[in-house]
């Protein structure tokens, strides 16, 4: 599985591709995140800058789990991590495991009609 190395103010993390067992738990801690994250739909890139810092502090516990789950650090580890630093973690989590990738690819395959749906 890929894998790459972030550095960290205080060490380096190694971030891989999540295994499916781990990418079922990481979905499940992601939707326990509080539906905050909607609010920043559509607004400008300022806006959503200002709210964000609230937006991850009130889902501290949540983004703890996630970032447990998509690393090997300890709660105690990600607690004592900068916003910056975890807003790094994220990024490489995401782009590591091609989240975009992968939805653009489900995306496109439901949407080709099926060979039943073709013959009627």
């Amino acid at each position: 599985m890929k894998s790459t190395i972030v550095k960290l103010e205080s060490k380096e993390v190694t971030i891989s591709q999540l295994p499916l067992g781990k990418f079922a738990d990481l979905i499940r801690a992601i939707k326990q995140l509080p539906l905050r994250f909607n609010e920043l739909s559509g607004l400008p890139n300022d806006e959503i800058m200002i709210r964000v810092p609230g937006i991850v502090a009130d889902c501290l516990p949540e983004t703890m789990d996630i970032l447990g789950i998509a690393t090997d650090l300890t709660k105690e580890e990600i607690s004592n991590l900068s916003l910056d630093e975890v807003i790094t973690l994220v990024l490489a989590v995401v782009e590591i495991n091609n989240f975009k990738g992968i939805y653009e690819r489900l995306k496109k395959a439901f949407a080709q009609p099926t060979k039943l749906e073709t013959k009627k």
